[in-house]
């Protein structure tokens, strides 16, 4: 089995030409780099693709030494072992075994802070009543945890399904992630809930800066664009201003959303885990369903929100993503959509 942590690096260099038949990482840098600078979208692939390959956790897991771990660490038998390639941040296998259906899950970045997350996660809102993954076993390097019965809101086949009932449910399931008071902003780095920024304005302005550099370098906006962007979020911050400090998953979207058997919503993957204003879970729903309906489906199941924070939560994440999706190659239309989405706001 191929380590994860090289199929980006695998990516660049099928679309460079280059033979890597043997090479070792040095040698890649050197080939991909005089290939890769006289393209910049290429160029961009190049350094994300270096940065994972010399930064990230490359522990390699052939079926073997995945049966070794189940044995190991459950005292399970394995029956079969399906690679899942949706996450792209870490490596992941849904097992069978004698006894039960499992997830092993391995990161790719920040193992232990990743894996504590989704630790501190499964405990909180099993106690709120959400349905989210019962971990079996945790370290700094591996998670793993139940197998959820069900199919990803994303496949949903909604010529069968009522998307407003769901959406509705996901709206309810948010709000119950959300009844769970924090302290200070920032991402989840222990179970004490305290995020490392004393206001919303300073986190959020950490972030969005960062993002809009990249976006800068993308083809899509000039720098009067980029201006007036930096103007619409300078003049909105305030918007943020006393926000109260809840968890958030953070990447609440229909890829980490499961509709069960049972017509439930169940929820997975915190590795984002953090804390600070709900509004921001509540943009991530804006961004995936704003144009079909099912936002306000959500909304209606969550309860009272702010919409400028929403937008601004939005516009924010908007900024990040553009840059990111375009520089991992993603289908034009799907970055089309983006920024129709980012520029009804700004504009």
């Amino acid at each position: 089995m191929v380590s994860a942590s090289l199929h980006t690096t695998q990516a660049v260099t099928e679309r460079s030409g280059v033979q890597i038949s043997g090479a070792g990482p040095i040698f890649l840098f050197s080939k991909l780099f005089n290939h890769s600078i006289r393209d910049f979208p290429l160029r961009q692939e190049f350094f994300n693709a270096m940065f994972i390959l010399l930064t990230c956790n490359t522990m390699s897991f052939s079926d073997t030494k995945i049966q070794q771990i189940i044995r190991e660490k459950l005292s399970l038998k394995v029956s079969s072992i399906t690679e899942n390639t949706i996450g792209w941040d870490q490596d992941v296998w849904i097992i069978d075994t004698n006894d039960q259906k499992i997830v092993l899950k391995h990161p790719r970045i920040n193992n232990k802070v990743r894996n504590s997350r989704e630790v501190i996660a499964s405990k909180l809102l099993a106690q709120k009543g959400v349905i989210v993954p019962q971990i079996l076993y945790s370290d700094d390097q591996i998670l793993i945890e139940t197998f959820l019965e069900g199919i990803l809101v994303e496949q949903v086949d909604f010529t069968k399904i009522s998307r407003n009932d769901l959406y509705f449910n996901a709206g309810k399931v948010l709000k119950k992630i959300h009844s769970i008071t924090t302290t200070n902003f920032g991402m989840v780095t222990d179970d004490s809930l305290v995020g490392e920024f004393s206001t919303q304005v300073e986190y959020t302005q950490v972030g969005f800066s960062k993002a809009l550099i990249n976006l800068e370098k993308t083809p899509f906006y000039t720098h009067d664009d980029i201006r007036q962007i930096r103007q619409y979020f300078e003049s909105n911050k305030s918007v943020l201003e006393n926000s109260p400090s809840v968890l958030l998953h953070a990447d609440y979207c229909d890829t980490n959303l499961i509709y069960t058997p049972d017509g439930e919503i169940a929820v997975i993957d915190f590795g984002d885990l953090s804390v600070g204003n709900p509004m921001y879970d509540v943009s991530m729903v804006y961004l995936d369903c704003v144009d079909d309906g099912s936002y306000q489906a959500c909304i209606d199941g969550y309860g009272e929100t702010n919409l400028k924070q929403v937008e601004l939560f939005g516009l924010c994440r908007f900024t990040y993503l553009i840059s990111a999706w375009w520089n991992k190659g993603d289908p034009q239309k799907r970055v089309e959509r983006l920024c129709r989405l980012f520029e009804s706001i700004w504009r």
